[in-house]
Parts: C-alpha cells; sequence; structure tokens
C-alpha cells in the first residue's frame, strides 16, 4: 500500500500536467483575429485617425485603438466565446458608429466594413416657405 501511493500521486501530476496542456494548446488554438476598416458614407475614403473599440461583455473584455492611414485597425488574439460590439466615438466629423453581434470563428479570419456618415451630410436645415393666399 505505501508503494502504491507515490506512484498514484506521480500519475495525478502526470496527468494534470498533461490536462493543462491540452487545455492551454486549444485555448491557444481558440484565440482569432478581427480587422476593422473605417470608411467615409459619403466619399468611400478610408478614414484615419479614428478611435475604435472592440468589447465582449459576456467575458469583461474591452479594447480601444486608432486606425491607420488606411483606415484600419487590428485587433488580436480575441477568444470565439461569446459576442463582440465594434464601435467608435462621436468625433468632429462624423457621427458615432456602431456594429453588435459579432461572433469570431476558429480558423476563420474576420473582416468588418464599417461605414461613418460625416456630420456635415447629416446635419438637418430648416426651410421655411411663405406664402400668400
Amino acid at each position: 500500500m505505501q508503494h502504491t501511493l507515490p506512484r498514484f500521486s506521480t500519475f495525478i501530476q502526470r496527468a494534470f500536467l498533461v490536462a493543462s496542456a491540452i487545455i492551454a494548446l486549444t485555448a491557444a488554438a481558440a484565440a482569432e483575429d478581427i480587422e476593422v476598416a473605417i470608411s467615409n458614407g459619403v466619399t468611400r475614403q478610408p478614414v484615419a485617425g479614428i478611435m475604435v473599440t472592440i468589447e465582449n461583455a459576456g467575458i469583461g473584455f474591452r479594447a480601444t485603438t486608432t486606425t491607420n492611414e488606411q483606415g484600419k485597425v487590428r485587433f488580436s488574439g480575441l477568444t470565439t466565446s461569446g459576442a463582440y460590439t465594434v464601435t467608435t466615438d462621436d468625433s468632429e466629423e462624423y457621427l458615432p458608429g456602431r456594429m453588435t453581434n459579432i461572433i469570431l470563428r476558429s480558423n476563420a479570419p474576420r473582416s468588418i466594413n464599417l461605414v461613418l456618415i460625416p456630420k456635415r451630410t447629416a446635419e438637418s436645415r430648416t426651410i421655411t416657405v411663405i406664402g400668400s393666399g
């Protein structure tokens, strides 16, 4: 009985190490990237310098970065668990943008095109018509 207890303990330790390695490999394999391209809704040109936030409320994840000269950002190492939301804040030039319920799949690269509406095209104008009659 004394000889089997240390062997059993060693077996448990090795099993735990193997299980930990499998879990770590699975988690690494489930990490995905997403590329977000931001464009002007009128000109269809890329928009540089826009803050883009990605959030997954289900796991408490949130990250923010700024678009490059091509109007793109990349978020790397994202889990495939839950749904993501991509947003842009209200800026001097553009209305805020939002895309929800983004699902990532393993081994399926994901890219999103988010079109922002310039504020100058979204302004409302009041026209007063004065008539006689």
